[in-house]
């Protein structure tokens, strides 16, 4: 006689990854340089979008260690997504920076040099947008 639970752990095997597949959509990942060029990469981040996380908005902060200041930023990538950048430390509106979808910049122009404190990716609203200074 077959025993109930190995029916069922391979009714699970077989079900498993469908479920899980379904979950991940994509991802948007940004990088930071501290240097012109994309060079001295200091902050890297991915995040997921799989419809079950809340909108995370990124300060540097690590829970161990010490905090990463965005303000040393020269240059970024953001690939597979849109990111907003925000100057102070709360991803708030009213200090909006620019938006960047699928793109990279080697050197920030003077307005935003020194200024990023927060971005947060993958906002419903975020659009391209690029303040000019």
């Amino acid at each position: 006689m077959r025993s109930p639970s190995i029916f069922l752990f391979l009714i699970g095997v077989l079900v498993s990854p469908a479920v899980s597949s379904s979950h991940i959509v994509h991802s948007t990942q940004f990088t930071l340089y501290s240097e012109p060029g994309f060079k001295g990469d200091f902050y890297s981040k991915t995040r997921v979008r799989d419809g079950r996380d809340k909108q995370p908005c990124w300060t540097g902060e690590y829970k161990t260690g010490p905090p990463v200041k965005f303000e040393r930023t020269v240059g970024y990538s953001v690939s597979g997504g849109c990111c907003e950048f925000f100057e102070g430390y709360k991803c708030e509106q009213d200090k909006h920076l620019f938006t960047a979808f699928d793109r990279s910049h080697n050197k920030l122009p003077p307005v935003h040099l020194n200024r990023i404190g927060s971005i947060m990716c993958d906002h419903p609203s975020c659009k391209e947008h690029w303040q000019r200074g």
